[in-house]
């Protein structure tokens, strides 16, 4: 009884203490706003792109890629000036995908990739010497941004990453392309085709690649473009000149590409593990806290079982058929058709002596007639089977073949087909 008890309190306390929590953490939130990188169109939080996504508009034409349209029946692979623009946190696209838009870029286009993320196959169009541009991470909360245009008037931009808590920064994952070894030493044959165009905390976060008659310009650093990014002058200045050398007459904008895909190409995971994935975000950070503590209470209440495990025994099963089958299977691939054939006649005998109670010894007419009015089996298709077994079977003994063998099965098992059907 007293055990009973203790345990009685014990998930009363821990329940309390749940509600407290999320009570704590939930509900006492005053902030209308979601302070962590959502990077959603038309939406209006901090760090959504509803300011840069009515800019865009502005410019050009401009037409969106939805969820589940694949880029390849989308764009005209050999129209020219026109833009190929992705703005967000992963970029998924297929390989077949990609092909397409290197041939658009290559006919004279321009893809823009303003992604924390992309995938390998565009960053291994850069390689040279088989030595490749990376994406990497740095945790910072403050960052310093410049331009390398030649009349750029962005001076001293540092941006601020604001957290839900007002009073401090926060330090979050800020990606930038890390230039490889190789390229210092070929660094005039690259300096042609990969041309740096901004950095962050001196960092390459832009760059663009020549491809064909193309180019290929890609930013590291979707939050610059958020509604709070642009709501400073500086980072409208900013963005106004990222887009300065990039072409707005038409522009295809891919919403399609955020949302994960099957076939979709391997790419750089800013994650180093799953845990940081998860701790990073707010819904499952706590999620993952209160399924550790869910783990902690069910081990500890779980700790003494009642009653020993009870092991499974395993139904026996009936192999007779398979035995069956792997013996004859034997019999026939020596050919030995004859003994098979008389075990299936002995078998046939048994069935017709257990089944209907009349003796087999030898068969007379008067027999047959009651075997055909007990089973229900036209008499003619009992006599095909005797006849053929007397006739083929036993006048060739050891000179049956497979075929006379088939023959008798096939009639002996029409006769049971009509029993059932008749039964």
């Amino acid at each position: 009884m007293n055990n009973q008890r203790k345990t009685f309190s014990i998930i009363v306390v821990s329940s309390l203490i749940l509600v407290l929590v999320y009570w704590f953490l939930f509900s006492n939130k005053k902030d209308k706003f979601l302070w962590n990188k959502t990077y959603q169109e038309t939406k209006k939080q901090p760090y959504d792109l509803g300011v840069f996504n009515e800019l865009i508009k502005s410019k050009g034409n401009y037409k969106i890629i939805e969820n589940k349209q694949s880029v390849s029946k989308f764009i005209e692979t050999y129209e020219t000036n026109a833009t190929y623009l992705f703005v967000g946190e992963y970029c998924y696209l297929s390989k077949k995908e990609i092909d397409t838009l290197l041939s658009f870029a290559s006919w004279g286009n321009q893809l823009v990739f303003i992604s924390e993320s992309i995938p390998d196959t565009l960053l291994k169009i850069m390689s040279v010497y088989q030595s490749n541009y990376k994406i990497k991470s740095t945790y910072e909360s403050n960052v310093k941004i410049d331009l390398f245009y030649e009349n750029s008037q962005l001076k001293d931009y540092a941006f601020n990453f604001r957290s839900s808590n007002k009073k401090y920064d926060k330090n979050i994952d800020w990606q930038y392309l890390e230039r490889p070894v190789s390229l210092d030493y070929y660094y005039e044959y690259t300096d042609i085709n990969i041309i740096p165009l901004g950095t962050m905390n001196s960092k390459t976060n832009f760059l663009k690649f020549n491809y064909g008659e193309g180019s290929i310009f890609i930013h590291t650093n979707p939050i610059l473009f958020t509604n709070y990014a642009l709501k400073e002058s500086k980072g409208f200045l900013y963005m106004n000149e990222c887009f300065n050398s990039i072409n707005t007459q038409k522009i295809y904008y891919d919403i399609g590409a955020k949302y994960y895909k099957s076939d979709a190409e391997k790419m750089y995971q800013k994650s180093e593990t799953p845990l940081s994935f998860i701790l990073q975000k707010p819904a499952l950070k706590w999620a993952w806290y209160l399924l550790c503590l869910g783990v902690v209470l069910f081990i500890l209440f779980k700790i003494k079982r009642h009653q020993k495990i009870i092991p499974v025994i395993e139904q026996k099963r009936n192999t007779s058929i398979q035995f069956i089958q792997t013996l004859s299977g034997l019999f026939f691939a020596r050919k030995q058709h004859y003994f098979m054939a008389e075990k299936k006649m002995q078998l046939f005998l048994y069935y017709l002596r257990s089944k209907f109670s009349i003796a087999t010894n030898h068969l007379e007419p008067k027999a047959i007639k009651l075997l055909s009015a007990k089973s229900k089996v036209p008499e003619k298709e009992i006599i095909r089977i005797f006849d053929y077994y007397e006739q083929v079977i036993k006048e060739r003994k050891h000179s049956v073949d497979e075929t006379n063998l088939v023959e008798l099965y096939a009639r002996i098992n029409n006769f049971y087909k009509i029993y059932k059907q008749n039964k």
